[in-house]
């Protein structure tokens, strides 16, 4: 499975690269039938401080997309969020 990491309104460093295909990782089980996959991170400008970081991952497969989304204040939190989802 091949994974396209987007970043708005955020710098991603590598260490938070390797921990999002760390945590995707895990999906390998089903990888045979995954067409395409995206995550995305972005920090959004917030009045709210608990969902400043939103994470969404979207996966393609032939029959159906699937799509999860968390807010958090941390982004590794929400990038564990989202993938527990899937």
């Amino acid at each position: 499975m091949e994974l396209q990491i987007k970043a708005h309104n955020i710098r991603l460093s590598d260490d938070v690269r390797e921990y999002i295909d760390k945590r995707v990782g895990k999906l390998d089980p089903v990888n045979e039938r995954i067409m395409e996959a995206k995550f995305e991170l972005r920090q959004e400008k917030s009045h709210n401080p608990t969902q400043r970081f939103l994470a969404q991952f979207t996966i393609a497969t032939p029959r159906s997309i699937l799509r999860a989304e968390e807010k958090n204040t941390d982004p590794n939190a929400a990038i564990d969020i989202v993938t527990d989802k899937m």
